[in-house]
């Protein structure tokens, strides 16, 4: 006894039903990779850092999209080169508002951070101004 074969129209109607399923099938977002890559080598009121712009600027560009790579984000690489505080501020509020769910955020900071007397640990800016409050 020889097995059926499919006939062409069987094999016709079962491919459009695949194609349909493909068609309606929704491919999930990419999601995206917001980086602000901070880098800050000059203060007034602080000692200078010598390549602290310039490895904010490497970061950025090394997660930079590459034309024909494959990649698993959509990414956004910011450098902010010397920023004033309101600056920082600005830049991580834009991302803040672009991101949804499923989102990352990098936060890469390249230069002086200051602890007060509460042993609270903060970034400084380029407008950062130190007080000695030892004697309080």
């Amino acid at each position: 006894m020889r097995a059926a074969q499919p006939t062409r129209r069987a094999i016709t109607i079962l491919l459009a039903a695949l194609a349909c399923l493909t068609l309606r099938a929704q491919t999930p977002p990419i999601p995206h990779l917001y980086i602000l890559s901070i880098g800050i080598d000059k203060y007034p009121a602080l000692p200078n850092f010598r390549f602290s712009q310039q490895d904010a600027t490497a970061i950025a560009q090394a997660f930079a999209p590459t034309p024909g790579n494959v990649t698993l984000y959509d990414v956004s690489a910011t450098p902010l080169l010397n920023p004033t505080a309101a600056e920082i501020t600005q830049a991580i509020q834009t991302d803040a508002r672009l991101a949804k769910p499923g989102d990352v955020f990098l936060l890469y900071f390249n230069g002086s951070g200051l602890c007060d007397l509460k042993s609270d640990y903060s970034f400084a800016a380029t407008d950062t101004t130190v007080t000695d409050r030892s004697e309080e």
